[in-house]
């Protein structure tokens, strides 16, 4: 999915993102690379109205290796939001576990220099996250379970 230009736009959509946009989509040497652009709106925690923007730009790097003897797929992450002193960067692995189930594992390291504040903005930027995740594996489902209603109505 994450080398369908249909998928990625739907699915920017489907979390609210504004101004979506893809940098790069391609393959070289077995490597796929992903970069996406989006403008991202968060509902700010009252402690942080001061530095961070209720609207931030979010670039997305993500390089998929060549499939691994079993299938799997790992791939390397690295997230910029505009305007914030904070690093993302992580991995994921997808794995199929049989002919209908793919299991999803992903780390993220989210790191912030402020000196004072940034462990709550580690907290307040990890908890985003998940949620855009939780959004995201959402809709999968629904992305999934549409094209395989197209799929066994083509076979009909």
């Amino acid at each position: 999915m994450v080398t369908r230009l249909d998928h990625l736009d739907e699915k920017a959509a489907y979390l609210g993102h504004r101004g979506h946009r893809m940098l790069e989509l391609r393959e070289r040497d077995g490597v796929f690379r992903s970069i996406t652009q989006r403008q991202v709106d968060v509902e700010l925690p009252r402690w942080a109205p001061g530095f961070i923007q209720p609207r931030n730009t979010i670039t997305q790097t993500q390089l998929w290796r060549p499939p691994a003897y079993d299938g799997s797929r790992r791939y390397d992450a690295h997230v910029e939001i505009s305007g914030l002193p904070v690093t993302v960067d992580g991995e994921g692995v997808l794995t199929g576990v049989h002919y209908t189930t793919t299991r999803y594992d992903i780390r993220l390291d989210v790191r912030s220099s402020m000196p004072v504040l940034g462990r709550r903005v580690e907290r307040f930027v990890a908890a985003q996250f998940e949620n855009a995740i939780n959004g995201e594996h959402e809709f999968r489902m629904l992305w999934l379970g549409r094209r395989g209603q197209q799929h066994s109505a083509w076979g009909r």
